[in-house]
């Protein structure tokens, strides 16, 4: 299915919106690995530009991602 959407978005039928600066991004569900969300809020800082990234978060999520911080830092030992 992915090389499908990549063959498509290649050949124009779809098409993409390529940003290249944004000074602000928003993230209302945040990803769920930490590569991702760099990879997100990486948008606001390119070409040595200044940004801000803002997460909306409920209170259930902020737990959840305190105990996967707690976990991936007890895996780095």
């Amino acid at each position: 299915m992915r090389l499908s959407a990549l063959s498509k978005i290649k050949s124009g039928k779809i098409p993409i919106l390529d940003i290249h600066t944004a000074d602000l991004v928003i993230n209302y569900d945040i990803p769920r690995y930490p590569r991702d969300y760099v990879h997100r809020v990486g948008r606001t800082a390119r070409a040595d530009r200044g940004g801000l990234a803002v997460s909306i978060i409920t209170e259930v999520k902020g737990f959840i991602l305190r105990i996967q911080k707690r976990k991936a830092a007890e895996e780095k030992g």
